[in-house]
């Protein structure tokens, strides 16, 4: 495995992930167990192209996994999300999570605001329905997964073009 082919595997994997998140409001176990195998394959073959390392992998999995647990319990977010937020550490390290984190938070409140305009809902009504989400299509939630993964994928593209510079 090569540097170039890690890069060109995260970013399709990346996508992959974004599209069904988008589509279904579904990012299945089999697409987080994919990119956490490539992770760890990349980190093993030293080709991984956000250069973490096995120590920055660990600790960025495991982080990424604590940091957004309480999200879950609360439930606010989705199990799906928090083990791909993790795959993220394995990928990422620690470092960018965070960043990551408030890009995927500002996206997702643009789409909320954005499916309130497109559905002329007030946020009067999705008060008065007394739920902390709205459903709109079936879909209760935002495509956060996607966010993330997007997040991930801008960042990656930004350091390869900075690299390049």
């Amino acid at each position: 495995m090569t540097r170039s082919f890690a890069v060109a595997f995260f970013l399709a994997w990346a996508a992959t992930v974004a599209a069904g998140d988008f589509r279904m409001r579904r990012v299945t176990n089999a697409s987080v167990l994919a990119g956490l195998g490539a992770g760890v394959v990349a980190v093993a073959a030293h080709v991984d192209p956000f250069g973490t390392g096995w120590r920055g992998a660990l600790s960025g999995g495991l982080v990424g996994l604590v940091a957004v647990s309480p999200f879950f319990v609360l439930r606010v977010m989705g199990a799906a999300d928090v083990k791909l937020f993790a795959v993220l550490g394995v990928w990422c390290g620690v470092s960018p999570l965070a960043g990551l984190w408030l890009a995927a938070s500002v996206l997702a409140g643009v789409h909320a605001v954005g499916v309130l305009a497109l559905t002329r809902t007030s946020v009067a009504t999705l008060r008065a329905g007394g739920g902390r989400t709205f459903r709109v299509r079936g879909f209760r939630s935002a495509p956060y997964g996607a966010f993330l993964t997007l997040s991930a994928a801008a960042w990656l593209l930004y350091r390869i073009y900075e690299g390049g510079r």
